[in-house]
């Protein structure tokens, strides 16, 4: 069988070519990112596909017990090197939840408020 093309060339003349075409696609970086975009977005489409790589990627992550056990320590590190980090989350929720129970008290009221009138009218 015969060779054509970059087989038949001597290896230094077609990595010179290849030089000069990867040199040549790179100048246009622009042009480069919106054909790597217009590919990202068209196999994001594919909700089925994105969710099975997703999944296997997760599943091979998980699976590293060693790298998830450092990924914990990093995480209980962090909140620990901040003392007051936690005691405000607590504080913030225990605000939300008051602000919630006076407007659950005064939707409760202005309710039992017209019930009454509806009542005595």
């Amino acid at each position: 069988m015969e060779k054509k093309g970059f087989a038949a060339m001597d290896f230094e003349a077609a990595q010179e070519i290849r030089r000069k075409a990867g040199r040549s696609a790179s100048k246009d970086r622009e042009a480069m990112r919106a054909k790597g975009k217009k590919g990202g977005e068209k196999v994001s489409v594919d909700r089925a596909h994105m969710s099975k790589i997703g999944k296997i990627g997760g599943e091979n992550l998980s699976a590293n017990r060693e790298h998830m056990a450092k990924i914990g320590r990093k995480g209980a590190e962090t909140v620990m090197s901040r003392p007051g980090h936690m005691s405000a989350i607590a504080k913030k929720a225990n605000q939300k939840m008051a602000l919630r129970r006076r407007v659950v008290a005064l939707l409760r009221f202005e309710f039992e408020g017209r019930m009454l009138k509806e009542l005595f009218s």
